[in-house]
């Protein structure tokens, strides 16, 4: 057995902790986070949730203020189906974008999705008003009305997109994708 010097245990120790970089004073370079949010996306379309995660987390850890990131974690704990997790993302990002129709068009599907109607109508509603031609947010807020027993709105809501469906029928197709 060698017997290692404590300068040479030292700068094993400074060298791990440090890197190569980090003893010359000179830091690591930062990742960019424009790429990191590319790459993220990348990996979220493909499925790849973990990888996705971990790229737009890095993405905050850069910038706390990048809205797009806080909303596509609430997607990802979305598609995990850990809804309050999902909401604390997605109302971190409509506070950051607050005239973001798709934020909030998430949030009332995780509220949509968790059978919470009632919390579902605001930000279906908010959206609509902003996006009418959204067929997506008018179908399922004319949904939650009828669920809460709002026949009328229910009936003016449903009634309205069913002139556009038959320019897209499958339009309220689920995709797979939230």
């Amino acid at each position: 057995m060698n017997r290692v010097s404590s300068i040479g245990v030292i700068f094993v120790v400074l060298l791990l902790l440090f890197g190569p970089s980090g003893i010359s004073g000179q830091s690591r370079p930062a990742r960019d986070p424009r790429k990191l949010f590319e790459a993220g996306e990348a990996a979220l379309h493909a499925g790849k949730l973990d990888e996705a995660e971990r790229a737009f987390r890095q993405v905050l850890a850069i910038n706390p203020g990048v809205a797009g990131a806080y909303a596509n974690l609430g997607v990802i704990d979305m598609r995990r189906k850990q809804w309050p997790r999902a909401l604390e993302m997605l109302h971190k990002a409509e506070k950051l974008a607050p005239d973001v129709a798709g934020i909030r068009l998430n949030i009332g599907l995780a509220y949509f999705r968790q059978n919470d109607f009632v919390r579902a109508i605001r930000p279906f509603e908010s959206v609509v008003q902003q996006s009418p031609d959204s067929y997506q947010a008018s179908y399922l807020l004319g949904l939650c009305y009828f669920f809460n027993d709002r026949w009328t709105d229910a009936i003016g809501t449903l009634r309205a997109p069913r002139a556009s469906s038959s320019a897209r029928p499958d339009s309220c197709r689920p995709s797979g994708r939230t």
